[in-house]
């Protein structure tokens, strides 16, 4: 994966959420732990996931540290979503290495060499898995605990036993459960369960080589021009059907657990662990199940909220989009006239949304644009408030509440000419308009008619004379039902 060309300015040329600091930081963090002593004998590598929703940057961060590990390393980045087709994890993961090995092939020092042993060593391991007992899920001779269990059973142990073995391989998936009960039922000679012994013993000891293979191979990088450790990067972990992501961390935990090889993770834990749980039933602990896998986990920092924002209004070429709001202010601060992005900004910092609610913000303001069909302008102090209230599950047509906190302020025209105004809370210019949509006819028509009518009335009132107040789903009064419509059009990546 190496490239002389790439520079960490070049790579992080377009970070948008200054990830570059939080990658330079995990780099000086694995290269001093990579082989530090590990108090557990059966760790012997080390494991990084590193955890984030949904539109947090998450992939762009780790293919560009990816690349800034291979300035000095052997890297190569995975997509482990991509991979799930093929349902081979071990297949992905030496095809992997391989890659990541690749520019120091040729080269003195044997490394092509140890690598193709590994493979020889990995070989054997795969044929032996796809004729073995289990040829579904993470086989028997993977998991050193089924195979202590499976050798009490094949020397005569009771049911109870039998029933410890069934437990001990639910971590390879249910269907290795379904395949373990017709093999109990089926075996009965003797040639057959030596046969089997024999098979356990030959993977017990392939599984060995493998990690001696690896071992050599990681030396043999001593005075190249990558050096240790080996970087595997994997992404996309949480979008893979369980079972697959189970064989995968199951792999990578029993056969490429060897001092210098180190494996990044990229995946939103409380998804995963959800999904295993779904898997396994819903009294199983995924969270619990998933740690044992991991040395470390790292979360990333929340992205800036104003930078992702100017970024997915350009995305969604809405910049120039129909909306209309006011002037904000502060008791700190002059009156400002802001950009669409920034008035994004403030308001979601003003009711409490986190920066990853941005995607889904922004989707609604870009959906509602294109199926309103406007004739007119979508007012942002009260459909912010209304989507927001969408957001956290609110009834259809009730807004949400600024935080107590807020400081910041609508600036309101009081007289026609716009020299005099008011400062008025956000949710106090919401109100105005909520207030003015539920009025009748003949209320709407009192309220146009005093000297200067609020920002609201003047909204409902020109949707209401100008157009069909039923259809027109950009009317003001139609803003709660122009929602509704809108929330029919569910991006799924949202409850990711």
């Amino acid at each position: 994966m190496s490239d002389e060309s790439l520079t960490p300015d070049t790579i992080w040329e377009h970070d948008l959420f200054n990830r570059r600091d939080e990658a330079e930081l995990l780099i000086g963090y694995l290269e001093s732990v990579a082989y530090r002593p590990n108090i557990r004998e059966d760790k012997q590598g080390f494991t990084l996931a590193v955890d984030a929703r949904y539109g947090e940057g998450k992939t762009f961060f780790l293919r560009r540290f990816a690349e800034h590990l291979a300035i000095n390393h052997p890297v190569a980045f995975v997509d482990a979503w991509a991979d799930d087709l093929a349902d081979e994890p071990l297949t992905a993961l030496a095809a992997t290495l391989k890659k990541a090995l690749d520019p120091l092939f040729g080269k003195a020092g044997g490394v092509e060499d140890k690598f193709n042993a590994a493979m020889e060593k990995a070989g054997q391991i795969a044929k032996i898995v796809g004729g073995g007992l289990l040829k579904k899920g993470a086989a028997l001779l993977i998991t050193a605990g089924a195979a202590d269990a499976a050798a009490e059973v094949l020397a005569g142990a009771g049911e109870e036993v039998k029933d410890a073995l069934k437990d001990g391989i639910k971590d390879s998936g249910k269907d290795a459960v379904e395949i373990a009960d017709k093999v109990f039922t089926s075996v009965a000679p003797r040639k057959l369960m030596n046969d089997r012994i024999k098979r356990f013993e030959d993977g017990q000891a392939a599984i060995a080589d493998l990690k001696d293979s690896l071992a050599s191979l990681v030396a043999a990088l001593d005075g190249q021009s990558l050096q240790a450790p080996i970087y595997i990067v994997i992404d996309e972990l949480d979008r893979c059907r369980p079972t697959y992501a189970i064989k995968l961390l199951e792999e990578i935990k029993h056969l490429f657990d060897v001092p210098g090889l180190v494996f990044v993770l990229g995946l939103h834990g409380e998804q995963l662990a959800h999904s295993v749980s779904g898997a396994y039933g819903a009294t199983f602990d995924g969270q619990s199940y998933l740690r044992r896998f991991f040395n470390r986990q790292y979360a990333l920092a929340e992205p800036e909220l104003g930078t992702l924002l100017q970024k997915l209004c350009e995305n969604a070429g809405i910049l120039e989009g129909p909306f209309t709001y006011t002037p904000i202010t502060t008791a700190e601060t002059e009156i400002q006239t802001v950009t669409l992005p920034q008035i994004l900004s403030v308001y979601m910092s003003a009711y409490g949304l986190p920066a990853r609610s941005a995607f889904e913000v922004v989707d609604i303001l870009q959906t509602s644009a294109v199926v309103a069909n406007q004739r007119g302008s979508l007012h942002l102090n009260y459909l912010l408030p209304l989507i927001f209230g969408h957001i956290y599950g609110l009834p259809s047509g009730e807004i949400a509440k600024v935080k107590e906190n807020c400081r910041f302020l609508a600036y309101i025209d009081t007289d026609h000419f716009g020299r005099n105004g008011r400062e008025v809370s956000f949710d106090a210019v919401a109100e105005l308009y909520r207030k003015a949509s539920l009025m009748d006819y003949n209320a709407l028509t009192a309220a146009q008619n005093v000297d200067k009518p609020n920002l609201g009335v003047k909204a409902v009132a020109y949707g209401r004379q100008n157009f069909d107040r039923e259809k027109n789903l950009w009317s003001v009064d139609n803003y709660p039902k122009l929602i509704k419509t809108v929330a029919r059009f569910k991006n799924p990546s949202f409850d990711a």
